[in-house]
C-alpha cells in the first residue's frame, strides 16, 4: 500500500472494454478541457512533497534521498523527451534521433526547450533515469494527475500505468483522463522511466501535472 493519503482504488492496466473506451472518446470531443469531470479513482487532494533534488539531463539523482524522512518527491524537471518516437520500454534503445528536454509538468506547445517544432497534437516518449538509495523501498507508489490526453508508463520494461490507448494517429489513440496512484516493485537501486504520451484530441498535450513517487 503506498503512503499517499486516500490512496485510489487502481484498474487493471489491460485492456478496457470498448465501451468504455468509446466512453472516454466522446468526453474528449464533446466536453471543454475546464469542464473535464473528476474521475472517481482519483485522490482527494495532493499529498504534500518536498522539493528535493532536481532533474538534470534525464537524470534524478535520490542515492542520498530519504522516502521515510522527505516524503513524496514531485518528478518534476526537464526529462529526455522523443518528438514522434515511441521508444522501445526495455533496455537501453533510444530512438532515431537524439532528444530533447522537455519540461514536466507542461505542454508540448509551451515548450521552448529546443528548436524542434512541438504542436499539441502528436505524440512523444518522456524518458527518466532514477537512482534510489542503496536501501530502497521494495514498494513504490506513483501519483498520476492529468495527461493530455492517452499514457503508458513503463518502469524496467513492466507497464505500471495506462491512461486511454497511446497511438500514432487520431484513429489509434483512444484518450482517456485518469488520474490515480499505483503501487509498483522495485528489484534494483535503479528506475527506467519510460512514458509514451499521444494526444490528437485536446487542446493540451502534454503532461500537465507533476507525478509523485513515494513509499
Amino acid at each position: 500500500m503506498s503512503s499517499f493519503s486516500a490512496p485510489a482504488v487502481e484498474r487493471s492496466v489491460a485492456e478496457e472494454p470498448a465501451t468504455a473506451r468509446q466512453t472516454a472518446k466522446r468526453t474528449a470531443v464533446e466536453r471543454p478541457a475546464a469542464d473535464r469531470p473528476q474521475q472517481t479513482d482519483a485522490p482527494a487532494a495532493a499529498l504534500p512533497t518536498t522539493q528535493g533534488p532536481h532533474i538534470q539531463d534525464g537524470v534524478l539523482d535520490l542515492r542520498t534521498y530519504s522516502f521515510e524522512k522527505d516524503g513524496p518527491i514531485k518528478l518534476d524537471g526537464e526529462w529526455k523527451f522523443y518528438w514522434n518516437q515511441l521508444i522501445p520500454p526495455t533496455g537501453e534503445a533510444e530512438g532515431p534521433t537524439a532528444p530533447i528536454h522537455m519540461p514536466l509538468p507542461g505542454m508540448w506547445s509551451d515548450s521552448s526547450l529546443s528548436t524542434t517544432k512541438i504542436s499539441e497534437y502528436g505524440y512523444g516518449t518522456y524518458r527518466l533515469e532514477v537512482l534510489l538509495p542503496a536501501e530502497y523501498p521494495e514498494t513504490f507508489g506513483l501519483r498520476f494527475g492529468f495527461i493530455g490526453s492517452a499514457a503508458r508508463m513503463y518502469i524496467n520494461g513492466t507497464l505500471v500505468y495506462r491512461a486511454g490507448q497511446v497511438g500514432i494517429t487520431p484513429k489509434e489513440s483512444i484518450p482517456e483522463w485518469r488520474p490515480a496512484v499505483v503501487d509498483f516493485q522495485a528489484d534494483q537501486p535503479r528506475l527506467d522511466i519510460v512514458l509514451q504520451v499521444s494526444n490528437f484530441h485536446d487542446r493540451t498535450g502534454g503532461v500537465v501535472d507533476s507525478i509523485q513517487l513515494g513509499t
